[in-house]
């Protein structure tokens, strides 16, 4: 009896120093083991959220760019629209009214209201088209383009129209051979409708077509530089409280304003961007050194070719 109940006593102290040992070693690994400085968790905390709070405000900022930039785009629409409209309104209701002498001048009515129709249709389906690019629904097919090669298509499309209404193209081919990256069917409606703007709005002067790489920035820009008149652009501060424009309502074509906003929209899908430079005001963009005479300049600034395929290929 006294043999095993110190056999017992002796087991319970090895089992005693044995569990002591591992407290002891878990107390040590703890410590090892122990957070840093909370004075140092606390800076770092405080540094993750200013970055946040730096994240949070760029995002915030531009939300707002961007809701500003499509309410303008709503505006301008809404104002557009109601032009034919109005012109097909009009029209009807001098028909119902009993307005028209005879049934050749009703039909010369109804014919107005079928020309105004048609062209609020296809300035509906031009706005369709930006939006499902935009909202993701139409995709782009970004390679590689030519400048030369466009700039070609370019003068070859618009050359005649230019001329019949006596004015002066000049395409203006890089010194060097460069590439762009965009969707070639995209950027090419892009320019024609920069171009053709601007013919439509003059009568006399001179239209320039050139580019400039700047392989250091990575990018090509593409000058679109005309003389039409300074009241070209001359709108109404508040669109949808405006009437309509009388000459919209004839217009085969929607408006220079919304035409830029298109386009600007456009370039924004293809990593680019729409820039209507001030010729008497210094620019962050590399300016042609003849720009002298020109009262509006439009450059558009997109990827070079080298640079996006050394990134994303």
């Amino acid at each position: 009896m006294d043999w095993s109940a110190g056999l017992w006593m002796l087991i319970g102290m090895g089992l005693g120093v044995g569990t002591s040992w591992g407290f002891l070693g878990t107390r040590s690994v703890v410590k090892t083991d122990s957070p840093a400085d909370p004075v140092q968790l606390y800076l770092a905390k405080i540094q993750s959220l200013q970055s946040q709070l730096q994240c949070s405000e760029l995002a915030y900022q531009m939300a707002i760019t961007v809701g500003q930039f499509q309410a303008g785009y709503l505006a301008r629409i809404s104002h557009e629209l109601r032009s034919p409209l109005s012109s097909i309104i009009g029209t009807h209701q001098l028909i119902l009214a009993d307005l028209c002498n005879d049934s050749a001048e009703e039909r010369e009515f109804v014919s107005l209201a079928h020309a105004a129709t048609l062209r609020m249709v296809s300035m509906l389906d031009q706005i369709l088209r930006v939006a499902k690019l935009a909202a993701g629904r139409s995709r782009l097919k970004l390679q590689p383009l030519s400048l030369k090669t466009l700039f070609e298509e370019i003068d070859h499309l618009t050359c005649i129209q230019a001329q019949d209404r006596g004015l002066h193209l000049q395409v203006i081919y890089p010194h060097v051979e460069g590439a762009v990256v965009a969707d070639q069917q995209w950027l090419q409606q892009v320019l024609l409708n920069l171009v053709a703007t601007a013919i439509d709005a003059m009568t006399t002067g001179s239209i320039r077509l050139s580019a400039a790489l700047l392989p250091e920035a990575g990018t090509v820009q593409i000058w679109v530089e005309d003389q039409r008149p300074d009241g070209a652009w001359a709108e109404p501060i508040d669109l949808l409280r405006m009437p309509p424009a009388p000459e919209l309502a004839t217009a085969d074509h929607p408006s220079p304003g919304l035409t830029l906003l298109s386009n600007q929209m456009i370039l924004a899908q293809m990593q680019g961007h729409l820039e209507l430079v001030a010729p008497a005001l210094p620019q962050r963009v590399s300016q042609p050194e003849d720009h002298e005479g020109f009262t509006t300049r439009i450059c558009c600034t997109l990827p070079l070719a080298t640079a996006y395929c050394a990134v994303n290929c």
